[in-house]
């Protein structure tokens, strides 16, 4: 069984590293419940564009975004940026 990091090795040799950030978050099933996406990577992983539509998954009792959707489409980009 491959590890991640063996897996990480593969795929940036055949994808490069911009293309498997982005696909990889987005596939993720934590990822997908806040509802957010990755839209667009950088070569250097410094600039990330996400797009985090309001819809019944993350609003709240006064119908705008629920803030822990807000953190959980954001909190896991600036470790990997640092990582790479």
């Amino acid at each position: 069984m491959l590890s991640y990091k063996q897996l990480m090795k593969i795929g940036q040799r055949f994808l490069g590293l911009p293309i498997l950030f982005k696909y990889g978050y987005n596939w993720s099933p934590m990822y997908r419940r806040s509802t957010a996406r990755i839209t667009a990577v950088s070569d250097d992983l410094f600039t990330i564009s996400i797009k985090l539509p309001i819809s019944y998954k993350n609003r709240n009792y006064m119908s705008s975004i629920f803030g822990g959707s807000m953190f959980a489409a954001v909190d896991p980009i600036p470790m990997v940026q640092l990582m790479n």
